[in-house]
């Protein structure tokens, strides 16, 4: 049975899901947004990943607006974020001169996905969720739709233009389309991670060991406003952030305290008094495969509560803490990404190559996890760069266009900066305008004009030029 049907159909709901069905909405097109979770968001709330990145270019201008700096004014307004920050201090190593470029935004994932159902909604957009897309409905090479599963039993959701934002490529890989995946060399992927929030950390013990302590933390920052001034006095956060702790990880494990090492600790602030968001849980797995999924979620925890106990026992600060809460998924940094007539390249990155079908920017570095050792291995642009139309569509079909960053038709290199928010809201934006425009002008998304794509996202807000 056809449970919708609607100009623009967007399967996934994740960060670039939700820019998506707001953009294509926002042209005109009546729009259906389909989401497995009961909650908007996608990595940013399902995965705990509470904070943006690199929204400016070198000149410190912002580049990554439109949808994303409307959200992040709504989360200002509810006291669930402070604004855009800037690093003080090595984050990204001893020896590396961060740009104005460089830039964090915390906030609170549950105001997040409040804030993004808000503007769904407003904008007119149909939003199913419990909604899992298990296949498509093609007609030759046309995509017609796709196939649910939900409590409702299995269904069809009909558009005239689908927008993949499943984060891996689900739709395209389901309608038979070229897809590559991993390292071109081994098909070997970046490590899946489980986000977590501790509560109780006193923030001046643990300041104090990692000013104290550079050999084990050699990356840290203090968090500040970049239009100056301070964090506002009732925001209870914590402001500074810090990488490393390899050190210590290395010598507690003979003695029996943590039985699992791989790359490096993030601690970061999290919205709440005494609130940290921990990054280390590391799992080579394919994360497109349920067995490679179930591992990861089993081991990830394991591995969560080993990391809490070494916390308590080593690290100043700690002492109280406590897990709060783990992430109800998995961060996939590396699943599938489409093959295009074009694939992007870190050449392009790195030399800001110009593109004259260029519909969104980025700032953020190349940050591969090798999945050898887990380490973080980074090349850093001097300028911003350009992403192209060319990218977002895959061989064979029509009708179809990729909507999230990391299925983009990328080399895994690139695929190491263009997978980090909020550059996914921005790619997201930009598929959903073109979804809208190709669904009202009765043409495929890639026999659209990118002028009128530019025009459209310019109206929208959307820094290009």
């Amino acid at each position: 049975p056809v449970l919708a049907s609607a100009d623009v159909v967007v399967a996934g709901g994740g960060m670039g899901g939700y820019p998506a069905a707001i953009a294509a909405a926002r042209t005109g097109a009546k729009t259906v947004l389909l989401e497995r979770y009961g909650f908007l968001g996608g990595m940013l709330t399902a995965c705990l990943a509470g904070r943006f990145c690199w929204e400016n270019d070198e000149n410190g201008r912002q580049i990554i607006a439109g949808i994303w700096e409307e959200t992040k004014q709504r989360l200002v307004a509810l006291n669930a974020c402070p604004g855009t920050l800037r690093f003080d201090g090595p984050m990204y190593g001893p020896h590396i001169t961060i740009p104005p470029s460089a830039t964090n935004t915390p906030f609170d994932p549950e105001m997040l996905a409040y804030v993004a159902m808000g503007m769904a909604q407003e904008a007119g957009v149909n939003i199913l969720l419990h909604a899992t897309v298990v296949g498509v409905v093609k007609d030759g090479a046309r995509v017609r739709g796709v196939i649910i599963e939900s409590k409702s039993g299995r269904a069809a959701v009909m558009g005239k233009v689908v927008v993949d934002a499943t984060g891996d490529a689900d739709v395209c890989h389901a309608a038979g389309v070229p897809i590559q995946k991993g390292r071109e060399s081994d098909g070997r992927m970046m490590g899946l991670s489980l986000h977590m929030h501790a509560v109780g950390v006193q923030p001046g013990p643990l300041w104090a060991y990692v000013q104290t302590h550079p050999d084990d933390v050699p990356r840290w920052a203090r968090l500040v406003p970049v239009g100056g001034g301070q964090i506002p006095a009732h925001l209870d956060m914590m402001r500074f952030a810090c990488h490393g702790f390899q050190a210590s990880m290395q010598a507690a494990k003979p003695r029996g305290e943590l039985y699992f090492t791989s790359g490096e600790r993030g601690i970061w602030p999290a919205m709440g008094a005494g609130e940290v968001e921990l990054n280390v849980t590391r799992v080579e797995a394919d994360g497109t495969e349920i067995a490679g999924l179930t591992r990861a979620q089993l081991e990830c925890r394991k591995q969560a509560v080993s990391i809490m106990g070494f916390l308590r026992r080593n690290i100043p600060g700690f002492q109280n803490a406590y897990i709060s809460k783990t992430a109800p998924e998995v961060q996939r940094r590396d699943t599938r990404r489409i093959v295009a007539d074009y694939v992007m390249s870190a050449r392009d990155i790195l030399a800001a190559t110009e593109f004259p079908d260029a519909v969104a920017k980025g700032s953020y570095p190349i940050e591969v996890h090798n999945p050898e050792t887990g380490q973080r291995e980074w090349q850093i642009p001097r300028r911003s760069y350009q992403i192209p139309y060319r990218i977002f569509h895959p061989k064979g079909v029509e009708n179809l266009i990729v909507g999230t960053g990391r299925s983009l038709s990328a080399s895994h290199e690139a695929l190491g900066a263009l997978r980090v928010n909020p550059i996914p809201m921005a790619v997201g934006q930009a598929a959903g305008v073109a979804a809208g425009l190709a669904a009202r002008q009765g043409v495929t998304p890639a026999k659209l004009d990118t002028s009128d794509i530019r025009e459209a996202l310019r109206r929208q807000d959307v820094v290009l030029d």
